[in-house]
């Protein structure tokens, strides 16, 4: 009796998992949270590039649940849904160096079926600097479960990290 038990408990489990997953398939949404972003340091020339791939549905509902205004990201999408992309993406996403935060300026946004790409560039003086401060709190507003991965990748070596809801900042050795 106890092993048709637990035979019976694994099937209900297993078509739970698999009615949740056709739902969020079905509806457009995904059952994993995740942002990856990759940050070139080049310190010789004082230069940060970065890309950050999130998917588009998750960054609209967050600019709609900050902003309450409705957006759509797009290829053709409006000045003031740039400028809404912008304003997001610059609270919740910060280097500074010397307690001073760098300015990111937005070189490129390149969209790839559910998600999208934005690709960013800045300057920064170095001197008497040994450190980045980074902060990453991607869609972290709104999703429990959301991990936001970063790759650094400074003189030729890359060094992982992971943000999550406990962890949201961490100090980048530049030197």
């Amino acid at each position: 009796m106890l092993l048709f038990q637990h035979i019976f408990l694994m099937k209900t489990l297993f078509l739970n998992k698999l009615i949740a997953f056709c739902l969020y398939s079905l509806l457009g949404f995904h059952p994993v949270h995740f942002s990856v972003t990759n940050i070139d340091i080049h310190p010789d020339e004082q230069t940060v590039n970065l890309s950050i791939k999130v998917f588009k549905s998750d960054l609209e509902y967050a600019i709609i649940h900050r902003y309450d205004k409705l957006i759509s990201l797009s290829d053709s999408m409006t000045s003031e849904t740039s400028d809404l992309l912008k304003a997001y993406i610059s609270s919740s996403f910060m280097l500074s160096l010397l307690k001073k935060p760098l300015s990111l300026n937005l070189k490129d946004i390149q969209f790839q079926d559910d998600s999208m790409w934005l690709f960013y560039t800045c300057q920064f003086n170095g001197t008497g600097a040994s450190s980045i401060k980074l902060t990453n709190k991607i869609l972290l507003d709104l999703y429990p479960d959301q991990t936001n991965l970063v790759i650094v990748n400074l003189n030729n070596e890359e060094k992982g990290y992971s943000f999550n809801y406990k962890t949201q900042e961490t100090e980048i050795k530049i030197q």
